[in-house]
């Protein structure tokens, strides 16, 4: 559904903003450079706690829970098989949505 709405947002955006000034440039970029920090930040704290543990949990439950050796199938498949439905039915959408952009500019037409 976002995947959409941005879609939507994106249709409704002018094709030209104006000129961009170097002030302007310089403003995005240190912006850019700050959200990307900060999200690194965010990330490394989230995640530095104890990683052994979650991985451990993986390897140990492996065999017993869901029956394979290969611990990456088996965490796609089995652990997180709502996830990896959610994400191939986002590739879907995006290749349908490509697909039909190809098609209305082969018609000539405009999103």
């Amino acid at each position: 559904m976002t995947f959409v709405v941005f879609l939507v947002v994106l249709d409704k955006l002018p094709s030209y903003y104006g000129r961009i000034t170097r002030s302007r440039a310089a403003r995005d970029a240190v912006l850019s450079v700050l959200v990307g920090a900060l999200v690194t930040v965010t990330t490394l704290a989230a995640t530095g706690a104890d990683p052994d543990r979650i991985a451990g949990y993986f390897v140990e439950h492996a065999v017993p829970d869901a029956g394979g050796h290969n611990v990456v199938n088996v965490i796609l498949v089995d652990f997180r098989g709502v996830d990896t439905m959610g994400e191939i039915s986002v590739i879907a959408m995006a290749a349908v949505t490509v697909l039909t952009l190809i098609v209305m500019r082969e018609r000539g037409e405009t999103p």
